[in-house]
């Protein structure tokens, strides 16, 4: 693979102008727009893993852009590719067969061991939502009289911003502002979260509590009802909450770690020669913490970490 081509140019005079243009025109998700007149940041290039500023500040794209940038900005022999397929056929719907999409699949397939099929969408989002609709189609084929019908999810888990997958997902605070989001086609569990155990417990001797959790809501629900079950092997939207495997009784088990944020922008500002200039300064261990309910509770000792 090619090495990413230096972006030119990496100063924008008109930096102001795309400032207002944008704030004028476009409606930005997740952010505060008043977040963003405060503290506008014009993206101009990206190499590798760094990505530009109007000002010419260079910053770390620690976040992959949305973990999607997977092998780095400025890859001069994927614009070639797009750009002579753009030429060449640029769309035409899957209702017809079509070369690229053919041998794309094959590959893909491929990855995966054989026995698939790839169904092609444009997004993360559109992606659960296709699968949701799989499975309860599937289901309804294969057990006639049997609708089932319904998703177990996690607790703080993060599937995507449309309606469906905004209900799968598990955090309150993103969904609040457009519920009610349906009746009980996505049910909760309790998130593998060792770091802050929903059950109180300690890995190994909670012997899996959330994992039973899950088999104890299946049931609790009807097997007959449920079609899926959705977990993400990295919760990220929590900071990182990754599980590993660790050695237990002679068989791998699996335990979570979790990686506190070190910036909420996903971003590490640098200088032009490379030097640090917003690295964020280390706090004391926090000894005491709010829970669910608002009240201060004290935070174990083994349990504190230095925060950003």
């Amino acid at each position: 693979m090619t090495k990413p081509e230096d972006p030119t140019p990496v100063h924008v005079d008109g930096r102001a102008a795309v400032v207002r243009q944008d704030l004028d025109n476009v409606l930005h998700p997740v952010v505060a727009h008043r977040q963003l007149e405060a503290e506008p940041l014009v993206i101009v290039a990206g190499r590798g893993s760094t990505v530009v500023d109007a000002d010419g500040t260079e910053y770390l794209d620690a976040m992959a852009g949305l973990w999607c940038v997977n092998i780095g900005y400025g890859r001069t022999e994927l614009a070639d590719v797009a750009a002579a397929q753009m030429r060449a056929l640029p769309y035409y719907p899957h209702t017809a067969m079509n070369e690229p999409a053919a041998r794309l699949a094959q590959r893909v397939n491929g990855l995966l061991g054989g026995d698939n099929h790839v169904y092609f969408v444009a997004s993360g989002s559109e992606a659960n939502e296709a699968g949701f609709k799989i499975a309860r189609q599937y289901t309804k084929h294969e057990n006639p009289g049997q609708y089932r019908y319904k998703t177990i999810s996690r607790y703080l888990g993060y599937h995507g911003t449309t309606l469906a997958t905004l209900a799968a997902g598990g955090m309150g605070d993103r969904k609040m502002k457009f519920e009610p989001l349906g009746g009980n086609d996505f049910v909760h569990v309790a998130p593998p979260y060792c770091y802050r155990c929903p059950f109180g417990l300690t890995h190994p001797s909670c012997e899996l509590a959330c994992v039973k959790n899950i088999e104890a809501t299946v049931q609790g629900e009807g097997p007959d009802t449920v079609s899926t079950i959705l977990v993400e092997p990295i919760m990220s939207a929590v900071g990182v909450a990754a599980a590993r495997r660790v050695p237990a009784r002679g068989r791998g088990h699996r335990e979570e770690v979790r990686v506190p944020p070190a910036h909420r922008r996903g971003h590490q500002r640098l200088r032009p020669n490379g030097q640090d200039v917003r690295a964020p300064a280390l706090r004391r261990p926090a000894r005491h913490r709010r829970d669910r309910q608002g009240h201060r509770e004290r935070v174990p000792a083994d349990r504190r970490h230095r925060r950003p």
